[in-house]
């Protein structure tokens, strides 16, 4: 049985929620929030790849996880 995904508000996830997301771990999330801060939210997921070491191959996956409301 598929486990309904519980997606996380990328603009509003505080770290301890964006660590929950496989492939993101703690410098990862701390990066995304500093990235979200320094444009005032994110617009489009895909913006996550301007985030400093975000695993570009990963973001299929981890953008299952985000919404951006």
């Amino acid at each position: 049985m598929l486990r309904a995904i519980q997606k996380i508000n990328i603009n509003k996830a505080s770290v301890e929620a964006l660590v929950t997301i496989q492939h993101v771990d703690y410098d990862l999330a701390h990066d995304i929030i500093e990235e979200r801060q320094l444009r005032d939210g994110y617009k489009s997921l895909d913006e996550l790849t301007k985030v400093k070491d975000f695993p570009i191959k990963k973001i299929d996956i981890i953008k299952l996880y985000l919404t951006l409301d």
